[in-house]
């Protein structure tokens, strides 16, 4: 949950809400969460189910499906017994 590849992934994520067609107000929902989820992983705090309500809701930015789907798979690696 805390490692390089899922900092990597979510500011990846944060780097396609800069571009993504959507307007002002879910860009900047979207960028607030992601700063936040940053910052979770930054300080060690990431859980999974905090991990996994946040892309509920940035599954409906468009663009964002393919960050979504892979810090989904890291979720539940994380999730799975000896994650």
């Amino acid at each position: 949950m805390h490692s390089p590849a899922t900092r990597a992934t979510l500011e990846h994520c944060l780097a396609v809400v800069q571009d993504a067609d959507v307007d002002d107000e879910l860009r900047t929902l979207a960028r607030t969460l992601l700063e936040h989820l940053l910052d979770m992983h930054d300080a060690r705090r990431m859980r999974v189910s905090v991990l996994l309500l946040a892309l509920d809701s940035l599954a409906l930015v468009p663009g964002l499906e393919d960050c979504v789907r892979q810090l989904r798979a890291t979720a539940a690696r994380d999730a799975a017994p000896g994650g």
